[in-house]
């Protein structure tokens, strides 16, 4: 598994924050994986994740912080294999490291969730044999 691990961040190469690939023996917290994704799996999806979240346009908010596209390789990521109507898909959780509420080294025990905060957490899923993203949320800002 480590060694996944280092050849995750080797392939991903967008990613800067800490992401972690949840094993289907071992889920976290939060999760029900179904299958453990390769590591080329991860990094198929991160090729054009950049790019999908750019093309939702102003769907996606910009809560002050410039677009969360231009902001994504700074997130950690939880990659979680699930199924969906049949398929083999790859659950993406990105959250906000510099968030207050997120505890460095969490993201091996529990799904992160950073509610009411703007986009500090979003999530997408993408097909494995498709390659296509679907299904992008992102969390609400807190209103006062």
């Amino acid at each position: 598994r480590a060694l996944a691990a280092i050849v995750l961040l080797g392939l991903a190469g967008c990613a800067t924050g800490p992401t972690y690939i949840v094993p289907a023996e071992r889920p976290i917290r939060g999760t029900a994986a179904a299958w453990t994704l390769a590591p080329a799996d991860v990094a198929r999806a991160e090729r054009g994740l950049r790019a999908y979240v750019r093309s939702l346009g102003p769907t996606v908010h910009d809560y002050g912080h410039g677009p969360l596209w231009r902001r994504l390789r700074s997130f950690g990521r939880q990659y979680v294999g699930v199924m969906r109507n049949g398929r083999r898909v790859i659950w993406i959780n990105l959250f906000a490291v510099d968030n207050p509420f997120y505890e460095p080294g969490s993201e091996r025990q529990t799904l992160i969730k950073l509610h009411e905060c703007g986009d500090c957490n979003a999530e997408v899923y993408f097909d494995v044999a498709r390659g296509t993203y679907s299904d992008f949320w992102e969390s609400a800002p807190l209103i006062k």
